[in-house]
């Protein structure tokens, strides 16, 4: 329990010693976008470097090397089994890098200014006009050079019998790859879930494994295969998860 609250806490301070960043990023922007941007990235993945330790989480990472250099813009397809999963991503990342999060952290204070000051959208799956305003911005992020993680399970798989099972895709998930022509980089998160939401809400020292998969290009491809394009990445996802129980 002392780990949780420490955990929490340090989150808390973080997240208000943020008005202070946001300020400083403020007066950058009016010189360059991206080194303000930059300035919220890099303090985002200090503190989830810091919040990984406190929470004695272990990362084993492999295939940094489809991880893509600064200035490189890509749509990551990420499994979705715990809070800490994007806690996870931030550490390993070198570019600008925003999420496609739920409609209803839109509503949490100060947490929902972090996701729009990282370039992160929020998705309201129940308001098609406004999924569709969502996908838009998230392409145009894209294509000026801004990543995207995306969870196209939709939420978290709260499944705590299986440690590889995935929700169904939502249809239409991988819209920001095919209409940005970016490279989908899938991502298989092992053991986030057994953390905190499969410890009774208690943190458990863990190992956590991540795999960034090879790109799979999307410029190119006919309209035919972009249509199958969900599926297969949800299958390339699928296998990556297997892997790990192997």
């Amino acid at each position: 329990m002392f780990r949780t609250i420490v955990f929490f806490g340090t989150l808390m301070f973080y997240a208000i010693y943020g008005f202070f960043l946001w300020f400083a990023a403020w007066i950058v922007h009016f010189f360059s976008q991206e080194k303000a941007d930059y300035m919220i990235f890099n303090s985002v993945r200090r503190t989830a470097r810091l919040a990984l330790r406190i929470a004695g989480m272990k990362v084993e990472v492999y295939g940094r090397e489809n991880i893509p250099p600064k200035g490189s813009a890509s749509v990551f397809v990420i499994n979705h089994r715990s809070i800490f999963d994007i806690i996870c991503m931030y550490p390993q990342l070198q570019n600008r890098t925003g999420f496609v999060a739920k409609d209803s952290l839109n509503k949490v204070p100060v947490f929902r200014i972090w996701i729009k000051k990282l370039n992160g959208l929020f998705l309201n799956r129940d308001d098609i006009r406004e999924g569709v305003k969502t996908i838009q911005k998230a392409t145009e992020n894209v294509k000026s050079g801004i990543s995207m993680c995306i969870f196209p399970e939709g939420t978290r798989n709260k499944d705590l019998t299986s440690k590889t099972s995935m929700l169904p895709f939502h249809p239409g998930s991988l819209k920001i790859a095919e209409r940005s022509d970016a490279p989908v980089i899938p991502v298989a998160i092992y053991n986030t879930g057994e953390v905190f939401e499969g410890n009774h809400r208690r943190m458990k020292p863990s190992t956590i494994k991540m795999t960034f998969g090879k790109p799979i290009e999307v410029a190119g491809l006919s309209k035919a295969e972009k249509r199958f394009l969900s599926k297969r990445v949800e299958e390339t996802l699928q296998e990556m998860l297997n892997a790990y129980e192997k």
